[in-house]
Order: structure tokens, then C-alpha cells, then sequence
């Protein structure tokens, strides 16, 4: 059974001014750059999506909008995941006084080598009440479990539909100041990892 990483990201929820989040504020701020050395940058062609900031070497993206900023991992290697947990501490230095609520990272993982073992990991009691009812068939299943994490938790979510199992760790912390955050995305990269990773071979063994 083979699974493979796919959507990682590192998000700040909070009350963010986009205006002062300009693709060249970033370069310089976040970035390090001089204002003559450009930086790929994707252009909302709606005229309301927000800009899509990258790196020079386009490995993450900095996607800043209202209520959150998204870094998106576009290469999913240990080292980028390191940069954009650092990236996430430096838009909280950068913005101290920026009112945030919570900061989350995201690990997930999918396969469409799929089984039955792995459809009922999705399965729950509910399911025999809807089979039995006018409702129809059950086109996609999710489960959830919440671990208590170090100052934060663990969410663990389980899917299945369109004959694709997915699986999402996301390592959240609630936060009452951009410190709270600050201090989450300190976690080691190494052991975030092997906490996520641990728990897919022990499902590939179902």
C-alpha cells in the first residue's frame, strides 16, 4: 500500500491587514531580498483572490488573506517544511501586535490502494441508521480523533470517497497572542514528522 504526501501547509489564524502584506514587503521582510531582486509572485485574475508570494527557489508560497495566512509547502521535503515553520515565525516577529488566535500545521497523506480494512477505519455506528433509512447510499465517510499534544492537540481526520483514502494530521494550537504561535511553530520538524509517518505504517499494516 503506498501512500503519498500531499497538500502541506503551515496556517495563522488571526485579524491580518493585507495591505500591509504587499508581495514587496514580503520579499524584504520575510524573504531577506534587496527591491531589485524579484520574486515569483501569482496574480489573482478575479481582482479579489489574494496575491500568491513565493520563494525564490519556489519550494513554499505565502498566501495572505483576511482572517488567516496559509504557507503552502510546494516541495514536500523535510528541509522546505523547516523553512516554512521559520517563515511562520517570522511573519509573527514582523507583525507582533496582530491579534492571532490560532496557529495550525498540516500533514496529510492519501492512497487509492484502498480496502475494506480502510474504508471501516471511516465507519461509524451512525452508518447503520442512514443504510436503513430513505437517505440513500453514503457517497463519503470521515472520522476524527483528538489527542492532547504538548501546549496544543493533535487532530487526526480519516477519509474515504471516490475510492481515495486520505488522512490529515493537524497539529493545532489555540492562541490568545502571536507569541502562543510563535512558540507552537518551534515544534521539531523531525518529530512531527515521525509522529504522522508512525501512524501511516501502522495503517498500511490493516
Amino acid at each position: 500500500m503506498n501512500f503519498e504526501t500531499f497538500d502541506w501547509n503551515v496556517i495563522i489564524v488571526g485579524r491580518w491587514n493585507v495591505s500591509i502584506l504587499t508581495p514587496a514587503r514580503i520579499a524584504e521582510r520575510i524573504f531577506g531580498l534587496r527591491p531589485q531582486e524579484g520574486i515569483p509572485i501569482e496574480v489573482p485574475l478575479d481582482g479579489l483572490s489574494p496575491y500568491r508570494v513565493m520563494n525564490q527557489k519556489k519550494e513554499l508560497t505565502i498566501i495572505p488573506e483576511n482572517n488567516r495566512i496559509i504557507i503552502q509547502l510546494n516541495k514536500i521535503e523535510p528541509s522546505v517544511l523547516r523553512e516554512t515553520l521559520e517563515t511562520g515565525r517570522k511573519i509573527l516577529e514582523w507583525l507582533p501586535e496582530t491579534p492571532c488566535s490560532g496557529a495550525g500545521i498540516n500533514i496529510r497523506f492519501k492512497t487509492s490502494d484502498t480496502n475494506q480494512n480502510l474504508i471501516d477505519l471511516c465507519k461509524t455506528n451512525i452508518d447503520d441508521h442512514i443504510l436503513n433509512s430513505d437517505l440513500g447510499d453514503i457517497m463519503g465517510r470521515s472520522t476524527t480523533r483528538t489527542i492532547r499534544y504538548k501546549q496544543g492537540k493533535l487532530n487526526i481526520i480519516a477519509s474515504y470517497e471516490n475510492e481515495s483514502f486520505k488522512i490529515t494530521f493537524n497539529f493545532h494550537r489555540d492562541c490568545k497572542k502571536a507569541e502562543d504561535a510563535k512558540e507552537w511553530f518551534n515544534l521539531d520538524q523531525e518529530e512531527i514528522e515521525k509522529v504522522s509517518t508512525d501512524i501511516i505504517e501502522k495503517i498500511k499494516v490493516i
